[in-house]
């Protein structure tokens, strides 16, 4: 601890922004990475699975509560979807397109300001090195100055330039791995929730056979229509168990 506390005092006044961006990248990389690796779970092959078998058995509302209880995007895409059941199937699309225009908006929230801060890192850092540099050269070219304290203030200088420096290009390796991690989760989500939706049009609408595996899930389009839940029951079927 005294050791880094050193490079801090040694780093000159150009260590307080950096320090100020180092903070910023940490909290919204950490608020990101709990968002996308802990409560945005890719997870809509195994709904898609679950909403399947619970359709077959003649069960939507069961359904519409398993994405409930899942609580992740893909199964807020897929409610939404199950809950226009009964509606034509327009509305059925329209309400899971809404559902993704909500969705795919908050799994991109704030990681875009992880290249800024990282370019902010890179360029405060050379602002300080240049600063350090340019007192150096100074105190070099000067006849007033001690002699025997030219050293110790060049020293101190460049001591301030390369600390600025250093600091700067670890902000911006942090923030570049960081951006391009969360970019990758995001990515997979975004994937998901597009595949979960096509896999609920194709079971509630039939417009086609969704092919459930242990690596993926496919949809193939198929010549005849047979949707699983029968357009004249959908109404019927969606009502809470018990309702009149």
């Amino acid at each position: 601890m005294d050791h880094l506390w050193k490079h801090f005092n040694d780093g000159g006044w150009g260590m307080y922004p950096l320090v100020i961006w180092l903070l910023l990248a940490s909290l919204i990389a950490a608020e990101r990475g709990v968002v996308l690796f802990a409560l945005s779970r890719p997870n809509g092959r195994r709904l898609l699975q679950v909403i399947r078998s619970l359709l077959l058995r003649g069960e939507p509302f069961e359904a519409i509560q398993a994405c409930a209880r899942t609580n992740s995007p893909a199964s807020r895409v897929a409610m939404a979807g199950l809950s226009k059941m009964e509606r034509p199937s327009r509305d059925m699309q329209a309400a899971m397109d809404a559902a993704m225009l909500r969705e795919v908006p908050l799994l991109n929230l704030r990681s875009s300001y992880l290249p800024v801060l990282g370019n902010l890192g890179i360029l405060t850092g050379l602002l300080g090195t240049i600063n350090g540099l340019t007192f150096s050269f100074c105190t070099v070219g000067s006849d007033s100055a001690d002699p025997g304290q030219k050293a110790r203030i060049i020293a101190e200088r460049i001591s301030e330039a390369m600390n600025c420096t250093a600091l700067g290009l670890i902000i911006a390796i942090t923030c570049v791995i960081a951006h391009a991690v969360l970019q990758r989760r995001t990515q997979r989500i975004e994937d998901d929730i597009h595949e979960t939706s096509v896999g609920i049009a194709g079971m509630v609408l039939g417009k086609g056979v969704l092919l459930v595996g242990r690596d993926r899930a496919e949809y193939h389009p198929r010549d005849v229509a047979t949707p699983i839940v029968p357009a004249g029951s959908r109404l019927r079927s969606v009502r809470r168990p018990g309702a009149c």
